[in-house]
């Protein structure tokens, strides 16, 4: 899916498509690996709707080849060295899903790396997990959709918090091995786990300098780290949880982003 023209015109936080065409496979399509096809249908809960997209995919005839603006840094890296416009940068990305809200979409992969930019402004891409009132809905659907409407508000704020791993992994060796002496951090722990062990920090880590954390991120961690925690706990339970039945804590994040002036109150 691809936001439409007129839309596009009222806005410029999208990258233009200039054109696009389905053309036949080229080359030789691969083979089914059945045994990675179930883990991954069992990974999502036997869905069968999961299973039969997996299959028509692979067994596709056609591709899709789209032409489109280039835009020549990921948000996710290009923050390392610029976190000095943090501040910009985040609050562009809440107009561009308030922008989304207002027209009745919700975009659900607001994540840094669907995030381009260009050094002056941010642009939001891939449009493939979109939800969109204008869209045939079951009653279900519609009531998914109510149910999920500060969705993106969260994702883009727990991506801020994944920013602190990406100042982890570049430090030096001393520093890392001070980091894991003072915290406790384990051989073993997963990524998040780490993750989680650096924000509930930040303060201190900032204090002691054995990672290069701008003031203003450490700010913002603080200010949102609550948020950050309620949506990375609600993906490590759904990550984690083979029948994916995990309920989003919508009313909660609601509350948390009203509480932070993320989301004005009368946004509800």
């Amino acid at each position: 899916m691809f936001i439409s023209t007129p839309v596009m015109w009222k806005i410029a936080s999208f990258p233009l498509m200039y054109h696009y065409r389905i053309m036949p496979l080229s080359g030789v399509g691969k083979d089914i690996d059945l045994e990675n096809h179930k883990a991954f249908v069992e990974y999502w809960g036997n869905n069968a709707s999961i299973e039969n997209y997996a299959l028509d995919r692979a067994n596709a005839k056609y591709e899709l080849i789209l032409f489109l603006e280039y835009i020549p840094h990921v948000l996710a890296t290009w923050l390392q060295e610029n976190s000095n416009h943090l501040q910009k940068w985040l609050d562009e990305l809440h107009k561009t899903i308030t922008f989304l809200r207002t027209k009745g979409i919700i975009h659900f992969d607001a994540h840094y790396c669907n995030i381009l930019t260009d050094g002056q402004q941010t642009y939001l891409t891939d449009f493939g997990l979109v939800l969109d009132k204008s869209f045939s809905l079951t009653k279900e659907e519609e009531s998914f959709f109510q149910q999920n409407q500060f969705y993106d508000y969260g994702e883009i704020l727990r991506n801020l918090g994944h920013l602190i791993r990406l100042s982890y992994d570049s430090c030096s060796e001393v520093s890392q091995r001070r980091i894991k002496e003072k915290y406790n951090i384990k051989r073993g722990l997963k990524y998040y786990e780490i993750g989680d062990i650096l924000l509930k920090n930040i303060e201190q880590l900032s204090a002691d300098k054995l990672m290069n954390l701008d003031e203003l991120y450490v700010a913002s961690i603080v200010k949102y780290r609550s948020i950050i925690a309620l949506m990375q706990n609600f993906f490590v339970e759904m990550c984690t949880n083979s029948h994916k039945n995990i309920k989003f804590p919508h009313a909660k994040l609601q509350q948390l982003l009203e509480e932070t002036g993320f989301v004005p109150s009368e946004y509800s």
